[in-house]
């Protein structure tokens, strides 16, 4: 979610979302043969076995689950391999379903077409669409999770989960800043993304990630100063001022608040320092 503010290494969340889109312009010619990014270092997925309901398109698989405060489980459909159908004709709409027993539960993703999708998209159908990122949904659970396996219905995998207690929030936020779904990925599990979306595009994010603390490319540092009694920097990359981080590392990891978006509208190394003195 890896460097800030570089068009080659910017932060880990934004190489992310432009790796899916390349994997997207190679592999998603045609919506259902395709995938947004693996979500486990398995080169081939397991057969199947999950039906899809009468009137479905299809179900379809996910990755990263997230536990919540509540106990509801959010996942994030991988809506490019829903089948028989062209995103060009918008996001599918997505309704989950759980199946429980005393070892396991298992979350069934089923995309059906929306109201606004305009034509049907026969197998092998050319589409125009370039794919999309991974969409969070939520299901609800009867009963708390436990130690009990998390497993996706479409390919019968069972999934690591991260809980987001485990994820310190920020106390303070600007005005018109709003959280979004947390976000990480299981392949680079100790690196956790809480986003914030603000006014006119603008975007905050509370990244956590492993130890050592790395510069970004060519950095500049714009100010210091201290969070949560450590020392911390407010930097930039050198000509890319649309990526303003502060920076700081205590004994377990590398913490980064990073405003994004118009450099005209960034927020302030003080503002950005002040947001890290409050994350708990």
């Amino acid at each position: 979610m890896s460097q800030s503010g570089h068009p080659a290494s910017r932060c880990f969340r934004t190489l992310r979302l432009a790796a899916w889109a390349l994997l997207m312009l190679v592999a998603a010619g045609c919506s259902g043969s395709g995938h947004g990014r693996a979500t486990t270092s398995d080169t081939a997925k397991p057969h199947s076995t999950a039906s899809a309901p009468p009137g479905s398109l299809g179900v379809v698989d996910w990755t990263a689950p997230v536990l919540d405060h509540g106990g509801a489980i959010t996942v994030y459909a991988d809506v490019n391999a829903t089948p028989n159908y062209c995103l060009a004709d918008g996001l599918p709409r997505l309704q989950t379903a759980v199946a429980a027993d005393t070892g396991s539960v298992t979350i069934t993703v089923t995309a059906y077409r929306p109201a606004s999708a305009t034509r049907t998209t026969p197998p092998g159908d050319a589409c125009a669409s370039l794919g999309h990122v991974p969409v969070p949904v939520t299901a609800r659970l009867t009963q708390p999770l436990g130690s009990r396996a998390l497993v996706d219905a479409a390919t019968g995998r069972r999934h690591p989960v991260l809980d987001a207690d485990s994820m310190p929030d920020a106390g303070y936020l600007p005005a018109g800043y709003r959280e979004q779904p947390l976000t990480w990925d299981e392949s680079s599990p100790d690196v956790v993304t809480r986003d914030f979306a603000g006014p006119g595009g603008q975007s905050l994010i509370l990244e956590r990630r492993p130890l050592p603390d790395q510069p970004m490319y060519n950095e500049q540092v714009l100010a210091r100063g201290l969070v949560l009694g450590h020392p911390a920097r407010v930097a930039e990359t050198r000509n890319f001022p649309d990526n303003v981080c502060a920076m700081w590392s205590d004994a377990q990891h590398v913490w980064w608040v990073c405003s994004q978006g118009d450099p005209r509208a960034a927020l302030s190394p003080a503002v950005l320092l002040r947001i890290g003195n409050s994350v708990r």
